[in-house]
């Protein structure tokens, strides 16, 4: 993973520690892809039904891994950057009720 030097004393530009997260995102991206291969992954999100019984059903936390652009927009100063796709992750933490429609 790429390290951005600071000297002591030095006056950070924004675009360095813009590039620390961003590093750190690349990391997470190539270790990701090492893992789990070229395939889109879904784990978690198992569904059960609401309780008392309703037209809702509640999703369990998850996560997703797919291949997306690096960047699409201009991350603060740092420029777009939609030519490196790498493997994203997507997480929710907190379990999410989901409303279904009855039938016509």
């Amino acid at each position: 993973m790429d390290r951005q030097l600071i000297y002591p004393g030095q006056i950070l530009p924004d675009t360095t520690l813009l590039q620390m997260s961003k590093d750190a995102m690349l990391g997470l991206a190539k270790l990701s892809a090492a893992l789990f291969g070229g395939n889109t992954l879904i784990n978690g999100f198992a569904v059960a039904p609401s309780n008392p019984a309703s037209l809702q059903v509640v999703a369990a936390p998850g996560e997703i891994y797919s291949w997306q652009n690096l960047d699409n927009n201009p991350f603060g100063s740092l420029a777009a950057d939609s030519l490196h796709p790498v493997m994203k992750q997507g997480l929710s933490l907190d379990a999410v009720p989901l409303t279904l429609s009855a039938p016509s």
